[in-house]
Order: structure tokens, then C-alpha cells, then sequence
């Protein structure tokens, strides 16, 4: 099932292979492709750069930790959680000890800005700039306010072993995926 071919691959790490790529036959009988490494080059040919180190982020700065669980902590508060939510995490099995002790909110589609407003208002913050979930929206007027970004559901904290808020996940209404809660980029 696959064509017979002569180009010979060299990786990286001096090993050897041929490549042989598969007939269309094959791959409508369901043969799946293989994918080729990053570093491999063609016989004869220059090496290529090696790929750039697999980047892990920084662990949150303890400052930046602190004010994203201020934040969050005043978000979940401003927000509360609607009874139709509530009853869905009671059918998961959760408590209401429970569920009150984690937190959870309800992210509706309404209000967000007045949220935002709010929040920067009760910690006198001027910007959320470099907290995720937050945006600026520009009006059509040409004026601009912060809001909170994401689709309606179910606000779900992320919490460090100290306990600290550094992160949140939405459990959309739409379709139950878990989608973070995080500035979509500009």
C-alpha cells in the first residue's frame, strides 16, 4: 500500500530512514498518515535549525497572585450563582456546603460591564490590564469600558495549594465544554 520511492531521511540524531508516502488507495481503505519529526532533513541536504525549547510559563509572581485572587474573589461575589446552576451541580453530586466552600458563580450574558465597573470600584483598582477574562470594549460612540469575556455558564475557580484564585474555567450552558476563562488575544 505504499509507493516505492528512493529519497532517503537522515535525523537528527544520525539515524537513518526511507520515506514512503502512502498510495490514495490506502488511505481510503483508512491507513493514517504518519507524521514525519520536525527533525528530520533529506540526504545531502543543509540541517535545519533545531526547533526552539519546549517554553514552560513562569510560575505566577507572588504580588500577581495576590491580585488575581482579590479579583476573582470579588468577581465570584458580584456574580453569585443562579439556582438553575445550582441544581446542575447538585445532580453531579455536590453539596451545598460544597458547592458553597468552591466558590462557583453563574456568568450570564447581561451585566458584564456593570460587574467590571463594580469590582474596579470596591478594590479601587484603575485597569485590569494582565488579568485574564478581562477586556476592554470599545463602543460604537467611541467611548470604551472594561468587561468580562466568555460565554454564559458556570464560573469554576482554579486555586493554588494556598488556596489563592489564580485562574477560573467556565462550564459553558451551550454545549457543557470546560473553557478557560482568559483575554482572547487582539
Amino acid at each position: 500500500m505504499r509507493v516505492e520511492n528512493e529519497k532517503e531521511l537522515e535525523f537528527s540524531d544520525g539515524s537513518e530512514g526511507h520515506w514512503h508516502p502512502l498510495t490514495e488507495r490506502a488511505e481510503r481503505e483508512g491507513f493514517k498518515r504518519k507524521r514525519i519529526p520536525r527533525d528530520w532533513t533529506w540526504r545531502g541536504e543543509q540541517e535545519r535549525p533545531a526547533a526552539a525549547p519546549h517554553h514552560r510559563p513562569a510560575a505566577v509572581p507572588p504580588l500577581q497572585a495576590g491580585v488575581l485572587d482579590r479579583v476573582y474573589r470579588e468577581l465570584l461575589s458580584c456574580l453569585g450563582l443562579s439556582d438553575q446552576h445550582k441544581n446542575q451541580l447538585r445532580a453531579r453530586g455536590l453539596s451545598d456546603e460544597a458547592i458553597r466552600r468552591h466558590g462557583y458563580a453563574s456568568l450570564t450574558i447581561a451585566g458584564r460591564e456593570v460587574a467590571a465597573i463594580r469590582i474596579a470600584k470596591n478594590l479601587q483598582l484603575g485597569s485590569f490590564q494582565g488579568i485574564p477574562g478581562f477586556y476592554r470594549h470599545t463602543h460604537y460612540g467611541g467611548g470604551a469600558n472594561w468587561s468580562i469575556i466568555g460565554c454564559a455558564g458556570i464560573l469554576i475557580p482554579a486555586r493554588d495549594p494556598q488556596g489563592r484564585i489564580l485562574g477560573m474555567q467556565i462550564r459553558s450552558d451551550r454545549d457543557g465544554r470546560y473553557l478557560h476563562f482568559s483575554t482572547s488575544p487582539d
